[in-house]
């Protein structure tokens, strides 16, 4: 896994969510991003094999379109999924 690769997906997600203090850790096969907000906490997943098959700019383009940002901001008590299959919304524990 390339951690330019997450670097990019991290300052995407600081353009998106300015001023929020992102957090991201590699955790089992995902990466997670940990995003404060408000009172609240948005949760995104971007599996590793994600990462490793799509180079950086298809990694932003694809988020971009399909909205991941929007969906983590309508899903704010859910957690979102990004995988080769596009996005998914989870549940969070």
């Amino acid at each position: 896994m390339s951690q330019e690769k997450c670097d990019a997906i991290l300052a995407y997600l600081k353009e998106e969510f300015p001023g929020s203090d992102i957090e991201q850790a590699n955790i089992s096969d995902n990466q997670h991003y940990r995003i404060p907000i408000g009172n609240g906490l948005l949760m995104l997943k971007v599996g590793i094999e994600f990462i490793d098959d799509n180079s950086q700019e298809e990694i932003i383009n694809k988020i971009k379109d399909w909205g991941v940002s929007e969906l983590l901001k309508k899903n704010s008590k859910l957690g979102i999924l990004v995988t080769n299959a596009g996005p998914s919304i989870y549940q969070r524990s």
